[in-house]
């Protein structure tokens, strides 16, 4: 059993206990560090030094919501005005998309080519498995843009 990560700590409580219960750990369900869950923060820190010194001129943001759960103390959303050229690529408009010259729509995993990696290291290779829906671009796509690539 899986719990969601945005629902409380009760609930992921209850779902630790009925996976004891039903022996799940170790045979149906492993429990694994998330991978390069710290590294992430240094990063952040990176690019908002950066940011505030004025030395991003553009900043491409393939999904997610910086301006609203960046860590608190680095600004995110003030430092994102700093920056000349801003581009979200997002499947909503959220806190960055206001804040972004350029909000782009995402295409859905389903609709788009893309890879990945598991939690021990899997290289995985994702195909489209529906017909484009709104006309959404992948990362992929947006990059491949910005580099003045064919459309793939």
């Amino acid at each position: 059993m899986t719990v969601g990560p945005s629902l409380p700590a009760a609930y992921h409580a209850l779902g630790f206990a009925i996976n004891q219960k039903l022996a799940a750990f170790d045979h149906t369900l492993t429990l694994v560090d998330e991978p390069d869950a710290q590294g992430r923060v240094p990063a952040m820190r990176r690019l908002t030094q950066a940011m505030d010194k004025g030395q991003v001129d553009t900043l491409i943001m393939l999904g997610g919501n910086p301006a609203y759960d960046a860590p608190a103390n680095m600004n995110f959303a003030a430092l994102l005005e700093k920056v000349p050229h801003t581009i979200h690529l997002s499947h909503d408009i959220n806190e960055t998309s206001a804040l972004s010259q350029w909000h782009l729509p995402r295409a859905h995993a389903l609709e788009c080519w893309g890879d990945g990696r598991s939690w021990d290291g899997t290289l995985a290779v994702q195909q489209p498995l529906i017909l484009p829906l709104f006309d959404g671009r992948s990362p992929i796509e947006l990059l491949a843009m910005v580099l003045d690539q064919p459309r793939i």
